[in-house]
């Protein structure tokens, strides 16, 4: 069997020292050989023609290593945990090196630089999304971080930039459930 990752995941792996939920140690001593021995940078093509699957990564989001999965013949894309649901994501900064920051800019390149899908698989929803959903999660998320970095310039607090907030009336479909918002807004002002 072989496991295909992004560069970032298979050095996260195979880290000396991690967190419990990280679960490296699984992969230490003689389960080392369980590590994917394949992985790539930017963009990978598996097998051909109507079975093509598209691994793309756009950059730091989530964690560092968050690879878009796209099945062409069915022109749909697995998300995983950039667009996990209609809400803010889990940005795992301390565990593996996400960043709010980023991860807007990461969906930016996502919807700029991936071609020809329709069916969204949204990392944890149960029900399937559509292109025009991923396009407004970006233009959702995105608008936070730039309430965010306007508040903190006008001096405002993490809390009040918080409390000011409300998701504008054309994205009603997405929450900004407020400790993921207030986490979001938190990792921006500390510049992460």
């Amino acid at each position: 069997m072989n496991i295909v990752v992004h560069e970032n995941t298979a050095a996260q792996m195979s880290r000396e020292t991690c967190e419990p939920v990280t679960n490296c140690d699984a992969f230490k001593a003689d389960n080392a050989k369980y590590l994917p021995q394949t992985t790539f940078a930017d963009r990978m093509t598996l097998f051909g023609g109507p079975d093509a699957i598209d691994l793309y990564y756009f950059g730091r989001g989530h964690t560092d290593g968050d690879t878009w999965i796209v099945f062409r013949g069915a022109r749909t894309l697995h998300t995983g945990d950039m667009f996990a649901r209609k809400g803010l994501p889990f940005l795992d900064v301390a565990n593996g090196n996400g960043s709010a920051l980023e991860f807007g800019e990461t969906l930016r390149k996502a919807v700029a630089g991936i071609p020809d899908v329709d069916i969204i698989i949204p990392g944890h929803n149960d029900e399937t999304l559509v292109w025009d959903d991923l396009v407004n999660y970006s233009t959702f998320y995105n608008g936070i971080v730039d309430a965010a970095k306007a508040g903190q310039a006008a001096g405002q607090s993490v809390e009040d930039v918080v409390g000011g907030y409300s998701v504008p009336v054309q994205l009603r479909d997405f929450a900004a459930e407020p400790g993921r918002l207030q986490s979001v807004v938190q990792y921006v002002f500390d510049g992460q």
